[in-house]
């Protein structure tokens, strides 16, 4: 593994096979806490964005995992914006057009299972844009919750790249001119996996 980030609250960690694995226990940071960059810093980043497609929100209560997948997200150049959890996520839904909502499943407040539920029943609008689960969950456990709660796909934590441009791409192609992307070209959305 070699190390690509380290903070005083989690550390990220990038394997051959390019996926990545972000631990939050305490490591001695690598360089002085005054140059360390806090994660609500990172929050703050601008994304690699393709402007003529509406943002993905990212909805994870791990700063580290919102992190993670803006990173991924900038790889592809798909906006994105940030919800803590599943409360904020249902609040920002109504306020702008969204490509898609990526969404961890176990949060504090509001898991994401019952916040997509919440955000179909918003307006029909919201009922047609995917919702793509991110959890560490058993996968028997994550696809109940997705199926019961109309989650269209569904990516296991640690996450890589591939498996998240794979669900985009299944269930958000409109977020890909053809050949962006990781994968490159382009697909039909198709319908659920969980």
């Amino acid at each position: 593994m070699i190390e690509v980030f380290r903070s005083e609250d989690f550390r990220i960690g990038a394997f051959g096979s390019g996926r990545l694995q972000v631990a939050s226990t305490w490591f001695p940071p690598l360089i002085p806490p005054s140059l360390a960059i806090s994660p609500v810093v990172l929050d703050a980043l601008p994304p690699a964005a393709n402007p003529s497609t509406p943002p993905v929100l990212v909805v994870d209560d791990q700063a580290a995992s919102r992190w993670l997948l803006g990173k991924m997200l900038e790889r592809l150049r798909i906006d994105y914006r940030f919800a803590k959890d599943g409360t904020e996520a249902v609040a920002l839904a109504g306020t702008r057009r969204w490509g898609a909502f990526l969404m961890d499943i176990e949060m504090q407040r509001l898991d994401g299972d019952l916040a997509a539920i919440r955000l179909r029943g918003l307006s029909s609008f919201l009922a047609d844009v995917p919702i793509i689960a991110v959890t560490s969950l058993p996968v028997a456990e994550a696809r109940e919750r997705c199926r019961r709660a109309g989650i269209n796909g569904l990516v296991r934590k640690p996450v890589s790249l591939f498996a998240l441009e794979t669900q985009l791409r299944r269930h958000a192609a409109p977020l890909f001119p053809a050949e962006q992307g990781f994968l490159g070209g382009s697909s039909r959305r198709k319908p659920s996996t969980c």
